[in-house]
């Protein structure tokens, strides 16, 4: 500003006038209307690509928050599948010890039946000796 007032002082054609220049004020600055479009243009650009860039922040945020969301359903999704398979694998190591068991009882049983028909093998053998055995000492008391 000063530099205005400086150039209106040393002016000659406000001095041929016999004007002296003791101060300046300015008003108002107005610019031509294509230069105000121009100016109100650049700054409703830089307005719409504020509100773009907040927009697509917006977005970025909701995609963010959207994939936390599903990688925390799928995380979920996953502890669930191992606790079943967990499950799965502690009954079926319970239904093969119940099955082993089984086997053990059931071999225990066979055994014994097994040693079981060997002494009635025995006993029926020595039976049916001591019948041949009786019958030929009945046969010499007979004889005596």
């Amino acid at each position: 500003m000063t530099t205005v007032k400086e150039r209106l002082v040393g002016a000659e054609e406000i001095t041929a006038l016999g004007l002296e220049v003791l101060g300046l004020s300015i008003l108002a600055i107005k610019p031509t209307p294509e230069t105000a479009c121009a100016l109100e243009a650049e700054i409703r650009e830089k307005l719409f690509r504020d509100a773009d860039e907040a927009v697509y922040a917006r977005r970025n945020s909701a995609v963010e928050q959207e994939r936390a969301i599903k990688e925390n359903e799928l995380n979920t999704e996953i502890a669930v599948e191992n606790k079943k398979r967990q499950i799965r694998e502690t009954q079926m190591d319970a239904d093969r010890a119940v099955q082993e068991k089984k086997h053990i009882q059931q071999k225990e049983a066979l055994e014994s039946n097994i040693g079981l028909e060997d002494r009635r093998a025995h006993y029926a053998f020595y039976q049916g000796g001591n019948s041949a055995l009786s019958a030929r000492h009945d046969c010499f008391d007979g004889l005596a």
